[in-house]
């Protein structure tokens, strides 16, 4: 960090916008160490076998689930898993969503765990 950008980046605040990301997004793969990001006891639903990344949804810049989406004739259903409960409203999440809808086609369905 350059000493003229600290003072910048210690007045910054983390914003608390539910954000979808999509699988093997830059933001889960360049998080390093993951642990700032992830929490350690689900990392492995993040980081899955295979080397595969799964979607996941953040909060505040912190991993605070995953989903998974089907695209069926009638529309898209979109399965959510939310690591605590309340991290996210359902109107968070059917906003964040938004920006997927000319990928995996419109959303008829959000279920949220």
């Amino acid at each position: 960090v350059l000493p003229g950008d600290l003072p910048a980046l210690e007045a910054a605040k983390e914003e608390d916008v539910v954000r979808m990301l999509p699988m093997f997004d830059a933001y889960t793969l360049a998080a390093l160490p993951h642990d700032a990001i992830v929490p350690k006891a689900r990392r492995t639903e993040v980081y899955r076998k295979g080397a595969w990344v799964s979607q996941v949804v953040t909060s505040g810049g912190r991993v605070v689930g995953v989903w998974t989406h089907e695209r069926k004739p009638k529309g898209t259903t979109v399965d959510v898993k939310l690591f605590q409960r309340n991290a996210a409203s359902r109107a968070d999440v059917e906003a964040a969503l938004l920006p997927f809808v000319p990928f995996i086609g419109r959303v008829t369905k959000v279920s949220i765990g």
